[in-house]
């Protein structure tokens, strides 16, 4: 149940369909809900897999009309310095969680500015490199929603020490 004292966030949306994320202010406690608000309907989503606040979220909302189904990713930050990620799938009705990107590393981050196009998430990241000088690696992190696999460009990214054209 939404109180006075939580707080929405616009984290997703596709066809209409918006995702909020719910948060219990003061305790950090969190909860997803699809809004439709042409139809007023709306549908909580069950707890998340991972127990991770959301502080430490990002997310992605799309519609695959291959399969018929809207998923929701939850990319997130755990503190030791792991990443994790869940899928909700509104045919289920249930979330699964997916194996993240290996080797990003102690010293990663991502970008809350994403992109959803033909089933794919993409977001902005950076990562330090292990080797002397300690390198900033920026790179473009994408997640498929159709098959559930993360990946990464990091080769010619525009503006990030790469010539434009």
């Amino acid at each position: 149940m939404i109180k006075d004292t939580n707080a929405a966030f616009l984290v997703g949306s596709s066809n209409g369909l918006l995702c909020l994320n719910i948060v219990e202010r003061g305790t950090n406690l969190d909860c997803c809900v699809l809004w439709n608000p042409a139809t007023r309907q709306k549908r909580f989503l069950p707890s998340h897999l991972l127990e991770i606040r959301y502080r430490h979220s990002t997310f992605g909302l799309c519609f695959l009309p291959q399969i018929s189904d809207y998923k929701l990713l939850r990319f997130v930050n755990v503190p030791v310095d792991d990443f994790k990620a869940e899928v909700f799938s509104l045919s289920t009705g249930s979330w699964r969680e997916v194996k993240a990107i290996p080797m990003l590393g102690r010293h990663f981050a991502i970008y809350n500015k994403h992109v959803i196009v033909k089933g794919v998430w993409y977001c902005m990241a950076s990562r330090v490199k292990k080797d002397p000088g300690s390198q900033v690696v920026h790179f473009i992190l994408t997640f498929d929603m159709g098959n559930d696999s993360f990946s990464r460009l990091e080769d010619g990214v525009p503006g990030f020490g790469n010539p434009m054209v």
